[in-house]
């Protein structure tokens, strides 16, 4: 299981939401329980162009990266858990699109 969490989140590492953290780069922290904690800092966030720094939790993971790349561009190492999370987030919006598209068009014929 993979998820985001606020920096503020009462058990996430507070020396982790400390460190400083570079472009591209990350910082992991792992519980006694197996839980793993990351702080990821995008190159560039989509919708603003700037920097994003992420936090994940992770129960399923280990501090591994890979390869990311599109057709386009250079392969760019990131966490696994990061590439998972992505992968889980697009499938679920895909769904998601396709309820809220059947959703309007029957409030349209209304």
């Amino acid at each position: 299981m993979v998820g985001t969490v606020r920096p503020k989140w009462r058990n996430f590492p507070a020396d982790l939401v400390a460190t400083a953290v570079d472009c591209g780069d990350s910082k992991y922290a792992l519980s006694d329980t197996g839980i793993l904690s990351v702080k990821f800092k995008a190159k560039q966030d989509k919708a603003n162009k700037k920097p994003k720094i992420v936090y994940l939790l992770s129960t399923t993971h280990k501090n591994d990266f890979t390869a990311s790349s599109k057709p386009d561009t250079d392969a760019i190492l990131k966490p696994m858990c990061v590439l998972e999370y992505n992968r889980s987030i697009d499938l679920m919006d895909q769904q998601l699109d396709s309820l809220t598209a059947g959703h309007q068009k029957e409030l349209q014929m209304v």
